[in-house]
């Protein structure tokens, strides 16, 4: 997989939890490398609840974020759902 193009052949993004997410230096636990938001720490949550917070759960359930499965991305392709999907978890 090389994420952003490969979107057709694994039904959208594959971060979220999917098949990828991300720990930043500080331990933010962060669905996606370029998706730079947050609502979990590894310092003080579990991966599996991680993947259970609301940040992820709107990944999950969001998926695929557009119709078009050549571009899945959210920071790139789809910026709007990443808004709303960050708004409405509560990330920062």
């Amino acid at each position: 997989m090389d994420f952003w193009n490969d979107g057709a052949a694994c039904n959208g993004c594959i971060a979220g939890g999917r098949y990828y997410f991300h720990i930043n230096g500080n331990g933010d636990i962060e669905p996606c490398v370029f998706a730079h938001y947050s609502n979990c720490n590894i310092k003080d949550t579990k991966l599996i609840d991680a993947f259970r917070s609301p940040l992820f759960m709107e990944y999950h359930t969001r998926q695929p974020f557009s119709s078009n499965l050549l571009r899945p991305c959210p920071v790139l392709d789809n910026a709007d759902v990443l808004k709303d999907m960050v708004q409405k978890a509560g990330a920062h």
